[in-house]
Order: C-alpha cells, then structure tokens, then sequence
C-alpha cells in the first residue's frame, strides 16, 4: 500500500468533500463502495439530506466544485483502485453519455447497486 503514496504525493488526508443525497439509494450505496475504495483517506464524505436532487452528488477541491458525472470524474481521479480510469472518463463522447447517465439515474431514483 505505501506503493500508492507514490502516485498520489501532493494529497492530503481530507483535502477532497464530497457532498451526496441520502435520499437516492443509488448514490447512497456508490458512496459507500468510494468510502471503501479510499485507502489514503483523500475524502471527507458529508452525506447532506437536503441536497437537491438534479445534483445528488457534489466534490470540493479548494475553490473547484464537481458536480453530476464531473465529480464522478474528480473522485476517479483521487481514489486509488479507479484513478486509470479517470483519462477514460474524460473523452467526450463517455463524458456526454456519462453525464446522461447520472442525470436519469439520479431522476429517477434508481434501485440500489449490489450490496456492498
């Protein structure tokens, strides 16, 4: 595991806030699957009961916010088992679909994923 700090050498513990809706069980148990996938601690995960629903998912770098499939993009990059991922998620026909993709699964209150 200290391999990873290697990849990672400018990331401190907590420096990256993701703010999910518990409300979507879809996003819920996403949640919980990056919570386990984040082995440096980069993230403090906030779950907020009153997020607005057309966002359900939101990342805070400093000044930067991410929201939708972005943050989805910005928490590929800082996990450590998804961050080769990251530059796949970034052509623009994935990221046009992806977007789509958060946005109706976040509408329409999709059904769980696995149970983790």
């Amino acid at each position: 595991m200290l391999a990873l700090y290697v990849l990672f050498p400018g990331m401190r513990p907590g420096e990256y806030v993701v703010v999910y809706d518990v409300q979507s069980p879809f996003i819920r148990t996403a949640m919980k699957w990056c919570l386990r996938l984040d082995w440096l601690h980069a993230c403090r995960f906030a779950d907020h009961e009153t997020a607005p629903s057309s966002i359900g998912l939101e990342v805070v770098h400093g000044a930067q916010r991410f929201s939708g499939f972005e943050a989805v993009r910005e928490l590929a990059n800082v996990l450590p088992l998804t961050w080769f991922l990251a530059p796949a998620l970034s052509l623009p026909g994935v990221a046009r679909l992806g977007a789509r993709v958060c946005r109706s699964l976040i509408a329409r209150g999709h059904g769980p994923l696995p149970a983790v």
